[in-house]
């Protein structure tokens, strides 16, 4: 079996970690050779080719470093069995040109996408793709990552009948590496609640000054954005986009005070500031272009969105620039 990971950032170098660990396990069980590449560019392709990948998993307070083959160019007849896309959205479209003449098994491409498969240009038949979220964050810092996961590293997949035999092989593969797989049939549902859920928090930063600890203490913006994070989901549900995941239902439905003072614990710790605020500060080209596809998601439905709309004008057009 043959997996090439695009993008060593936060994400990508975490899952080629779990997996390039487990590959004598994976060839003992799947009794077949297991390859795995990185392909990365200019100073990343450099200091991998150097040193190894270095992550340190801030929960289990381990670090480890792996020496994977890293690759500059995806050649049209290097075929793999997976290609795991981790790329901010606004990277995506640099390198669709070269996974359109490629002939891989299945493209997954794991992030924020508030588009679908039909935001991806030039397309690729859909058959070949699945969008998926990994549940990670953390940071990059002189060489090494800062990986923030659980026990075991999560990744959801959207799945369908195109993709159903393909997928069933990746769990097996995942399951052998110590990595959670979960698919859902309604994965762009999934990833636009997301996006209505993580936005307007990451507006609510941005306007505070972009300091974390500082929003924690500003309860006026941190209600406002919890009720603007109401407004964009349910917005969503009455234009035929599925609430996704179920459990998301009930954190909704929890009243604001009690939400807020959970936000607020978050944002004041170090696991928030991990999650929440250094990727705010690292990828601001990508949070304006997710917001630009929530407020474009919304704009159809014709109730009132007072506190989602506020927050895009105090924000998208200075701090998120």
């Amino acid at each position: 079996m043959r997996i090439l990971i695009i993008g060593a950032g936060v994400t990508g170098s975490l899952f080629a970690s779990y997996l390039a660990g487990s590959r004598e396990k994976l060839e003992k069980k799947l009794r077949e050779k297991f390859e795995l590449k990185i392909l990365a560019r200019g100073e990343t392709f450099r200091r991998l080719n150097e040193n190894g990948l270095k992550i340190h998993h801030v929960v289990q307070n381990i670090t480890t470093i792996d020496s994977i083959p890293v690759i500059k160019t995806l050649e049209s007849g290097d075929v793999y069995d997976f290609v795991f896309v981790f790329l901010r959205k606004t990277q995506v479209a640099a390198i669709m040109e070269e996974l359109k003449s490629n002939r891989s098994g299945l493209f997954v491409f794991a992030g924020n996408n508030g588009t679908g498969l039909e935001g991806l240009s030039p397309p690729l038949k859909q058959q070949k793709i699945s969008l998926a979220f990994p549940a990670a964050g953390g940071r990059r810092e002189e060489g090494t990552v800062f990986s923030v996961h659980g026990n075991k590293p999560s990744l959801i997949l959207g799945r369908n009948k195109n993709t159903a035999k393909r997928i069933r092989n990746l769990k097996k593969v995942f399951r052998l590496s110590g990595i959670s797989l979960k698919t859902t049939g309604a994965m762009d549902s999934w990833l636009k609640h997301h996006l209505a859920l993580i936005i307007p928090l990451s507006l609510a930063l941005y306007s505070d000054g972009g300091d974390n600890v500082s929003l924690s203490n500003n309860s006026d913006l941190i209600r406002q954005s919890i009720k603007a994070a109401k407004e964009g989901s349910a917005a969503l549900s009455r234009l035929g986009h599925p609430l996704r995941p179920w459990k998301l239902r009930f954190s909704l439905w929890l009243p604001c005070p009690l939400i807020r003072n959970k936000v607020k614990k978050l944002l004041a710790s170090p696991m928030g500031k991990l999650l929440v605020y250094d990727h705010c500060m690292a990828a601001p080209e990508e949070m304006k272009e997710l917001a630009g596809e929530l407020e474009r998601l919304v704009a159809p439905d014709e109730r009132p969105r007072l506190n989602l709309e506020d927050l895009f004008l105090k924000t998208i057009d200075n701090r998120t620039e």
